[in-house]
């Protein structure tokens, strides 16, 4: 009966480990999710899933509990040394008592060469309380040092975990930027398509010759070229993007890239204009911080004197940089409602062009070479748009105290 009952919890473990390490396995190779990333999302999965701000955030993990330890272990010193103190000082109390000569005469010699025994006694206690004391407060100093350091430690490595998060932005506006160029290049080869099959038609009537045929067939094999080299280039950079941010390559989807919309420029510039705080962009920046937490402002001489230039300095640069910065998102906003002007106009005439096709008026080749003309057109606003993007995008960094120096 016994033996039953052990074999039956034996068969009951095995089944639970057979289930175990099939969800396991199961886990293992399950294909990863896939996200969606954005202009505004994806320095916050940089942020959690980046190789280096990971391993940035485990150091920065271990100087705070060192910068804790050293406080604790600091407290616990200062108790110690407060204690000694006390005690060197009840014994100069004591000491002041100890009568060690007697003109009269009167005291006996035994009770005055034990006193003289007694304040040597005392002295060493004291000389011996002194010493450990100096070598409590070296110790202290050094905790000090352990702490002082860990305020620019911290600034330095969240400064540098931010540059990376914003990295992955630029990283993303990159591919944007590349994606254009690629629609951009799909679009002239339709163009260069449509002029190819005229020729085609044009040689076949004998109205062009041979070798002009066989060079715009060159022209598009070459620009077809040229688009599957952009086309890999776009799945390569989609990857090291993803990688980038912790991910599997394939397993994030890049959302289509919105700027702003006409008829919200003017909210825009509002909130541009009323985003402006250098006072407080100031009091967050990393680098005042990092200068303002260097220890040597904690002591004097030519080192406290450096270290104040140094901090006069990052001042200097951050406000200068976030005038720079704040200017440069005005005229791109400008420029980008300049653009917004433009393509009205374009996408009137080519509202002109398409009643001319109905009516019968142009060709439908002109009127495709018209469509993709607005296409293009199109391109160069979202140009506009995602340039004032980056430079919005960099001021609203300074606001958080992040001068992104690119």
């Amino acid at each position: 009966m016994m033996k039953r009952g052990k074999n039956k919890r034996r068969a009951a473990q095995l089944a639970s480990f057979v289930m175990t390490a099939a969800l396991l396995a199961q886990t293992a190779f399950a294909a990863p999710s896939v996200i969606d990333v954005n202009v505004d999302n994806i320095a916050g999965y940089a942020r959690s899933g980046n190789i280096t701000i990971i391993k940035n955030n485990s150091t920065l993990d271990d100087l705070a509990d060192a910068a804790r330890d050293a406080k604790k272990t600091r407290s616990n010193i200062n108790a110690m040394v407060s204690a000694l103190e006390a005690d060197t000082a009840s014994l100069m109390a004591s000491k002041a008592g100890i009568v060690t000569s007697d003109p009269t005469g009167k005291l006996p010699q035994e009770l005055l060469d034990s006193n003289g025994v007694l304040l040597e006694l005392i002295d060493s206690a004291a000389a011996a309380n002194a010493s450990t004391i100096s070598s409590l407060k070296s110790t202290v100093s050094q905790l000090n040092s352990v702490e002082d350091s860990y305020d620019q430690n911290r600034f330095t490595i969240i400064n540098g975990n931010e540059q990376i998060a914003y990295a992955s932005v630029t990283m993303l506006m990159a591919y944007y930027d590349l994606d254009a160029q690629c629609t951009e290049i799909h679009i002239n080869k339709g163009v260069l398509d449509r002029k190819v099959a005229m020729m085609d038609k044009m040689y076949e009537l004998g109205l062009v010759s041979r070798d002009e045929l066989d060079t715009i067939h060159q022209s598009v094999n070459d620009l077809k070229n040229g688009i599957d080299a952009l086309d890999n280039a776009l799945v390569s950079l989609s990857g090291q993007i993803a990688v980038f941010i912790g991910r599997d390559p394939g397993s994030i989807n890049i959302q289509p890239f919105e700027g702003i919309a006409g008829n919200a420029v003017a909210d825009e510039r509002y909130a541009l204009e009323n985003s402006y705080d250098l006072a407080a962009a100031l009091n967050k920046s990393y680098t005042v911080n990092i200068a303002e937490s260097n220890p040597a402002l904690n002591g004097g001489g030519t080192a406290y004197d450096n270290a104040e230039l140094a901090v006069d300095d990052a001042k200097r640069q951050f406000k200068n940089a976030y005038e720079s910065i704040f200017a440069d998102a005005n005229n791109k906003l400008d420029a980008a409602a300049n653009a917004y002007g433009a393509y009205d106009l374009k996408l009137k005439a080519f509202q002109t062009a398409e009643l001319r096709h109905s009516l019968g008026m142009i060709s439908d080749m002109e009127y495709a070479d018209a469509q993709a003309q607005l296409e293009l057109d199109g391109l160069a606003l979202k140009s506009a748009l995602r340039s004032y993007k980056k430079a919005e995008m960099q001021f609203n960094a300074m606001n958080e105290g992040l001068w992104i120096q690119s």
